[in-house]
C-alpha cells in the first residue's frame, strides 16, 4: 500500500492516509514511466472523501 500524509482534517484519526487515484489515473498509475506515475501520489481532497470512523483502534 502507497501512504501519503493525511490531509489535515484527519490528523485526529491518522497521520496518514492511502494514495486514492482517480478511475481515470489508473493506465497511468500501470504503464506510464515512474516518474508520471509518481505525481500521482499526492493526498486526495478532503471535501471528496467520506469517513466513517470506528471505535476500534
Amino acid at each position: 500500500m502507497v501512504m501519503v500524509d493525511a490531509v489535515p482534517e484527519m490528523m485526529e484519526i491518522h497521520d496518514r492516509m492511502p494514495v486514492i487515484l482517480r478511475p481515470g489515473d489508473l493506465d497511468t498509475w500501470l504503464r506510464a514511466p515512474a516518474d508520471e506515475a509518481f505525481e500521482l501520489v499526492t493526498q486526495y481532497p478532503f471535501d471528496q472523501l467520506v469517513i466513517e470512523p470506528t471505535d476500534e483502534l
